[in-house]
């Protein structure tokens, strides 16, 4: 009786389990097993998940790789001036263990030639996740990092009903570009026009709120960063025959005015990664804080997110070789900046803030 009992219990189970298996593997939304037979000419939005299809079945041999602060990033661009077949697989928001993981992953894949790559504040986040990354995806053995995604709500929406799924084109130019979306392209041009949106746009009242704000000793932590640099970035440069261009993204003064008392923490881990990259042939660092733009907040639709043409000035210093961040010019670099931020001057715009 138990006998049957099991054995009907299995034939129930796999009865179940073998078409839903049968289901991911042919929908295969996020590309995790093959090429889209179904979805031909999409890709799914997310691109914590999808950039593993995108590394495993996409043609280019150079990538593009950062946060927001890359992703209007022309990967056509950086393909005409720089000689290689780039696709930009920017992730907004992503940590540099997330990064690690998916740029590894395509370095023991595929032969790749050049990574661009930011070098975001964010050396404190020792091994830090977005919610739907799944760091077993990146393995090289990574069965259960597949199942883990496909074993998601959302994930059987896209399987079972195509139309829940956040598809974009499968352009891989710039397919997450926030350049001309109506919400950002309105606020370049100048305070005045943070000013116009300010009733209706929380990111402008953030960043409004941050200059009203009196305690400018933002507690970040930066005592991780030799291990994040350790263990996160300096891995990656072993792969010799691959060239790293690393931009640190120049955020706005009007961000660093409010924040004068960490500066000089802020740029340690910088320090330290120049002088553990100063004898690698493939790995450059790129510094545009010596850029006028910077001090101009015309070309910021924030306090951090600078104008499309920007990015287009840091493909031409990668072509050029200009602007780099050696040993040798560090120390003045680094403290052309400090002085630069401390005699910039806040009042103009502290005296236009709307009343609460």
């Amino acid at each position: 009786m138990y006998k049957s009992v099991i054995k009907s219990f299995i034939i129930t189970v796999l009865s179940v389990l073998i078409p839903a298996a049968l289901a991911v593997y042919i929908s295969d939304p996020y590309m995790l097993f093959h090429k889209h037979w179904f979805h031909k000419g999409k890709i799914y939005q997310n691109f914590r998940i999808q950039n593993y299809g995108l590394i495993k079945y996409e043609n280019f041999d150079s990538i593009i790789m950062g946060t927001s602060m890359l992703e209007n990033t022309s990967a056509n661009e950086a393909s005409e001036k720089l000689g290689s077949n780039f696709a930009n697989l920017s992730t907004a928001g992503s940590s540099f263990y997330e990064r690690y993981k998916m740029l590894n992953f395509a370095l023991q894949t595929r032969e790749i030639k050049h990574i661009i790559m930011s070098l975001d504040y964010i050396f404190f986040q020792v091994r830090k996740t977005n919610f739907s990354f799944a760091p077993e995806l990146y393995e090289q053995n990574n069965l259960l990092g597949k199942v883990k995604v496909y074993t998601s709500d959302k994930a059987f929406k896209c399987i079972f009903r195509s139309k829940k799924c956040d598809f974009i084109e499968d352009n891989l130019d710039r397919p997450n570009a926030w350049l001309n979306t109506e919400i950002n392209a309105r606020r370049f041009g100048g305070f005045q026009n943070w000013l116009k949106v300010y009733q209706e746009d929380e990111q402008i009242q953030s960043a409004i709120a941050e200059l009203r704000m009196q305690n400018t000793d933002y507690s970040y932590e930066y005592a991780a960063y030799k291990k994040v640099i350790d263990t996160e970035i300096l891995p990656l440069f072993k792969h010799q025959e691959t060239t790293f261009s690393l931009i640190i993204p120049p955020y706005s003064a009007m961000r660093w005015a409010k924040r004068k008392e960490i500066l000089k923490d802020m740029l340690k881990p910088y320090a330290y990664l120049v002088k553990k990259t100063s004898k690698l042939k493939n790995v450059k660092i790129y510094w545009f804080y010596d850029e006028d733009f910077v001090y101009n907040i015309a070309y910021y639709k924030d306090t951090t997110h600078y104008h499309h043409t920007v990015n287009s000035l840091q493909l031409d210093a990668i072509k050029s070789g200009t602007h780099l961040l050696t040993l040798e010019n560090m120390d003045k670099k680094f403290t052309d900046f400090i002085t630069r931020i401390n005699n910039y001057d806040l009042e103009p715009f502290m005296r236009q803030l709307p009343k609460d």
